[in-house]
């Protein structure tokens, strides 16, 4: 039987975080690829206050385990066929994010789980909850051969795991044209995703390119690119300004979750 109502879980825009982006993004997608089907989002707050769009029909407090029991109920009871759940550890409760595993027990409808964070050797805490994802899961989502290759090294069942790529909004832009627009003609630029954070490890490629050009006093040919939201959080800037402190790095403003409209950084 075609499933009739989906229930989205995870980070939800307005929050400012990749996981909300990729929640919202496959809502819409869902919603606009079978209209018929009732797409509905269940939103982890951070502690903060957001002015969530009407898809958000519920919201769950990450750090009170009481409310994982809550809106495990409140699922059941709006008929939910399908539960999509977006994971990161540290968007849950609990060690390890472990609080997920008490609504996921709790909740009738099937499970499908993508993970966002897959690990070569996961912490035993992290195994552990992986590990319990995986039984209370119909499937695992990732999206790379190489997180398949870790999951089942680590004990997840080859058939539970399936690949799917990662996706784009899709633009019909030239890359020469667009390049141009940005002062970057002829360049190769070196792209990255997502929202800043110190933990990203984002500065270490850029040490030893530092120091290739100063000894051998040649102007890279390439640049880095790296999405950044404008209204980033403080530590984000603070990424984004050590990052364009060296020449050729640039960091993008993009006005909506798709459109590049202008650059910081230093030529």
């Amino acid at each position: 039987m075609p499933a009739r109502r989906i229930a989205v879980l995870g980070n939800h825009t307005p929050r400012q975080c990749g996981i909300a982006t990729f929640t919202e993004d496959l809502a819409q997608a869902l919603a606009d690829g079978s209209p018929d089907v009732d797409v509905v989002a269940a939103a982890m707050n951070d502690g903060r206050s957001y002015a969530y769009p009407a898809r958000v029909r519920l919201t769950i407090e990450q750090d009170n385990l009481d409310a994982y029991e809550a809106a495990a109920d409140d699922l059941n009871a709006c008929g939910i066929d399908v539960l999509s759940v977006q994971h990161e550890f540290g968007i849950f409760g609990g060690p390890a994010g472990s609080y997920l595993l008490t609504l996921l027990r709790r909740v009738r409808a099937p499970v499908v789980t993508t993970l966002h964070t897959v690990l070569e050797r996961f912490t035993p805490e992290q195994l552990t909850v992986v590990e319990e994802l995986a039984l209370l899961s119909a499937r695992i989502v990732v999206m790379s051969e190489r997180a398949v290759r870790f999951l089942v090294e680590q004990g997840v069942p080859r058939e539970k795991v399936a690949f799917i790529h990662h996706g784009v909004h899709v633009t019909d832009a030239d890359r020469d044209a667009e390049k141009a627009r940005l002062g970057l003609p002829g360049r190769t630029l070196i792209l990255t995703f997502g929202l800043l954070s110190p933990d990203k490890g984002i500065r270490r490629p850029f040490a030893p390119c530092r120091a290739w050009c100063r000894s051998s006093r040649t102007s890279p040919t390439s640049c880095w690119a790296r999405p950044i939201r404008t209204s980033a959080r403080t530590r984000e800037k603070r990424v984004a300004r050590s990052l364009c402190s060296w020449p050729r790095i640039w960091a993008s403003r993009p006005t909506s979750a798709s459109t590049t409209s202008s650059w910081t950084g230093t030529s």
